[in-house]
């Protein structure tokens, strides 16, 4: 299949569709999202989806990748970012925070499994190289940190998640994650 084309000065294909399927996300359930409803939304014709996607879960993965790697990678020290004065980086953090509200098994397996992944990367660990009782504590932990972004965004306040950085709980979160950082 050939590349789709692209007019000078206009958005690429691949950047109609990221954020058509964000803006679908927004107000649908992720499982009643079609491919149908991306084309029209994107102003696509279904051959540049699949030119760039296999399927729904692909694009839902990749485009959750490309703004954890916007986000959440280059802030690995969890400092505060004011989220309320950084317009791009309140739309990351919101669009992460669909993926953990939309009652999608998938969407919410996506987040945690590239938590889980990322934080192995900090500690330099295999999972399943791991004692029993050291993943009972990082799914322990996983699910009160995927509970916290959901409630951050019910909240409607985008500095929540930073603030509980501050705290006793929230260091000791990061102290756990990032023990090469504190020695």
């Amino acid at each position: 299949m050939s590349r789709p084309r692209k007019n000078v000065g206009e958005r690429s294909a691949y950047q109609k569709i990221s954020d058509a399927f964000w803006r679908l996300l927004e107000t649908e359930d992720y499982n009643h999202i079609t491919v149908k409803m991306i084309t029209n939304e994107a102003g696509v014709n279904r051959n540049t989806i699949y030119y760039h996607f296999d399927n729904i879960d692909e694009m839902a993965r990749q485009f959750f990748i490309d703004e954890f790697k916007e986000t959440i990678l280059p802030n690995y020290d969890l400092e505060i970012v004011d989220l309320s004065s950084n317009k791009r980086e309140l739309v990351r953090w919101q669009r992460i925070s669909l993926f953990t509200c939309k009652k999608s098994e998938y969407l919410e397996s996506i987040i945690r499994n590239e938590l889980r992944q990322y934080w192995m990367r900090q500690i330099n660990a295999k999972y399943e190289d791991l004692a029993f009782k050291d993943k009972i504590q990082i799914e322990f932990i996983l699910s009160g940190t995927l509970t916290s972004i959901a409630m951050a965004r019910e909240s409607n306040d985008p500095n929540i998640i930073s603030e509980i950085t501050e705290t006793e709980i929230g260091k000791a979160l990061h102290n756990f994650f990032f023990p090469q950082k504190h020695n």
